[in-house]
């Protein structure tokens, strides 16, 4: 794991990303890495004519100035942040909410395939500063500017997981740059589940959200233009890679993931049934559980919005 650096968001796009150059060969590594699993480096020429639809004018000039800093081409950095909408069956992820009395706390693994477990080993903590709203924390890796997986204190905290459906991947905002967006601009829980909720995106995920009073904790089921929110019970909820509350939705692939994604909630939901985690330690249990862990896993994190708590476990 890589220490974490800070990113001041009153700084120009240009300039936010100077922190980076301290990681320039691993997020060179991480780059070339996609460029394998792309398989076909024309596909490269696309993935650039797609970036200004996928995210803001201001976070395309990060991504340039990235670019020209490392150095590394544009194309192979949009990748490394728009990885998500290429691979989708490649990545998995079981993540739950759970009320506590000292705010509800939020857990997930992070489950996604790379060579010789670069995921695991660059995992890159993200502190961001003078956002609109305020400032909040990421997990990531170096050369990645979106957000997966975070935490605002006194607000919210949000993890994503993958899922496939028959609607096709779009041109609108890339997800991990609408999470970013969020956390930029949403002032708390409720303005945080409308933007996840009713933004048009490029593809189809799962977002679980947590936010510092009881009863603020939802999974979101997204397709690029559709959404569904499930509700907790008895105080908790919990996500792999399937549709619970869509209708209508095909859920597509034949992946591990999904071919495990059943057996991964139901053990979540029944640890969480029989002893309720009220700690991160309590969390991380779960997730390391062997019917709950994968192969795969890069990364356990477990989150609480109420005070910013932050855990990062690599397996």
């Amino acid at each position: 794991m890589l220490r974490p650096i800070t990113i001041n968001l009153a700084r120009p796009p240009s300039e936010r990303w100077e922190p980076l150059l301290a990681f320039r060969e691993e997020a060179s590594a991480m780059a070339e890495s996609y460029v394998r699993d792309l398989g076909d480096p024309g596909l490269l020429d696309i993935i650039e004519d797609a970036a200004p639809a996928a995210m803001s004018s201001d976070q395309l000039a990060e991504l340039r100035a990235i670019s020209k800093a490392l150095p590394l081409s544009l194309p192979k950095v949009l990748l490394a942040n728009l990885y998500y909408d290429a691979f989708q069956w490649m990545i998995g992820c079981t993540a739950f909410a759970c009320e506590t009395q000292r705010g509800i706390l939020h857990a997930r693994n992070l489950d996604w395939w790379t060579e010789r477990g670069l995921l695991r080993d660059l995992s890159l903590r993200t502190r961001f500063l003078n956002a609109p709203a305020g400032e909040f924390e990421s997990v990531g890796w170096p050369g990645f500017t979106g957000v997966f997986s975070g935490v605002a204190r006194g607000r919210f905290a949000i993890t994503m997981n993958a899922v496939l459906s028959d609607e096709p991947t779009g041109t609108n905002l890339a997800i991990p740059f609408l999470i970013r967006q969020v956390f930029e601009t949403a002032r708390n829980y409720d303005e945080a589940l409308e933007m996840l909720r009713d933004t048009a995106i490029s593809s189809s995920c799962l977002l679980l959200l947590s936010g510092v009073r009881p009863g603020q904790l939802a999974v979101i089921e997204r397709t690029p233009t559709r959404s569904a929110v499930r509700k907790p019970t008895n105080g908790f909820v919990v996500v792999t890679n399937d549709y619970r509350m869509l209708d209508g939705i095909q859920n597509t692939g034949e992946s591990e993931l999904a071919a495990t994604s059943c057996g991964r909630f139901d053990r979540a939901m029944q640890k969480i049934a029989w002893r309720a985690p009220s700690t991160a330690e309590d969390a991380l249990a779960i997730l390391s559980d062997k019917q709950v862990k994968m192969l795969i896993t890069v990364q356990h994190m477990v989150f609480r919005a109420a005070d910013g708590e932050c855990t990062l476990r690599l397996p």
